[in-house]
């Protein structure tokens, strides 16, 4: 796929997230950030029907995971003074994400 093609089909989302924060990628996969130390996040990636059985993705800045099919997420800028760190997903238009917050506001 071409960048112009990329760029009419797919979104960048920027989000910051803080230890044990989640985003709800396609109303189906969970990412939380577990762990934050010396520029490392590690993240568990789960279904969230079944959070229990949980993958774990370690990125540095700039490294990138595919976490599902034409879904990647990159880890953009790590802020070591504070549990914190930003991600960028590329996403299809067609898939939404959310804040897990957000997510189970809207479910109850």
């Amino acid at each position: 796929m071409d960048r112009d093609t990329f760029d009419q089909t797919h979104r960048l989302l920027i989000l910051s997230r803080t230890l044990g924060q989640s985003l709800v990628i396609d109303g189906d996969l969970l990412l939380t950030l577990r762990r934050f130390e010396d520029g490392v996040a590690t993240v568990s990636v789960a279904n969230l029907r079944d959070e229990n059985n949980a993958a774990s993705i370690r990125l540095r800045q700039g490294e990138f995971a595919e976490v599902m099919p034409e879904v990647r997420i990159t880890l953009l800028e790590p802020v070591d003074d504070r549990p914190r760190a930003r991600f960028g997903l590329d996403v299809p238009l067609e898939i939404p994400v959310h804040r897990k917050e957000i997510f189970d506001a809207h479910e109850r």
